[in-house]
């Protein structure tokens, strides 16, 4: 696969990870308002950062839905690129690799980062919502591993 290939192919699979991340997370949402979504809640946070308002959980999650959507295809970007430039890696491991990404981005952020977005948004991250981020991050990294692997 050429390069402009494998990167299109990543943006295709990380939207496409992060529209079914998303369809995870939504009932949590319904159930348990913005407390059961730590990435929603991050990325809340960040919208309220990049528009210099404060956060408040009742607004911008049209907005902070977007940036999910955009983060996770920027990651599929970098993976398909990556995985592009290293060609010894067998099309086999891609969904292990799309998982560990995927894991290492959730000890990044929500996991390790959570004092930093609590303290911005005044209020603590849940239990219940940093385990379902656990859950949805899996949920992100099988379906861009898979897709890639069917994309190339």
């Amino acid at each position: 696969m050429q390069l402009l290939e494998a990167t299109a192919a990543g943006a295709g699979a990380g939207f496409a990870a992060a529209i079914l991340m998303t369809s995870f997370e939504a009932p949590f949402w319904k159930r348990m308002g913005i407390k059961g979504v730590v990435e929603w809640q991050v990325n809340q946070v960040l919208v309220a950062i990049v528009l210099g308002e404060p956060y408040d959980p009742t607004k911008r999650l049209t907005e902070a839905l977007t940036m999910h959507l955009i983060h996770g295809t920027v990651i599929g970007v970098i993976l398909g690129t990556a995985l592009n430039v290293t060609p010894s890696i067998a099309t086999a491991y891609y969904l292990p690799i799309g998982v560990a990404l995927s894991l290492v981005l959730w000890l990044i952020a929500p996991f390790l980062s959570r004092n930093y977005f609590e303290r911005r948004a005044g209020d603590d991250f849940s239990a219940a919502g940093l385990l379902i981020s656990f859950g949805s991050h899996l949920v992100f990294g099988v379906a861009l591993g898979a897709v890639l692997v069917a994309l190339s």
